[in-house]
């Protein structure tokens, strides 16, 4: 049980020197930032890939569509799902 006891008191102590500015703290920020976009990225490329157009065909007269965010780095990301229509919305409302 002691043992035990020192291990979280060390772990702790580690995390609150990263906490408080500590030697390490910039690597720990850095490596947050790495995973952060990792993540990031991980979530948005399973977004529906949302089409607003009736059918399966976008007409040549419809405004182009962007299917991002508002942050640039979204644009380079291509998305697991194929598109999806508001016919294919509305069939699974029916549903």
């Amino acid at each position: 049980m002691l043992h035990m006891s020192n291990l979280i008191n060390l772990l702790v102590s580690q995390v609150n020197q990263h906490v408080q500015g500590g030697h390490g703290a910039e690597r720990l920020i850095h490596d947050s930032r790495a995973a952060f976009e990792m993540f990031k990225r991980a979530i948005r490329r399973t977004a529906p890939n949302f089409i607003p157009a009736v059918g399966n065909e976008v007409k040549e007269s419809d405004p182009p569509f962007d299917n991002s965010f508002e942050d640039e780095s979204d644009r380079s990301i291509e998305l697991d799902n194929g598109p999806l229509y508001l016919s294919d919305i509305r069939e699974q409302i029916q549903k």
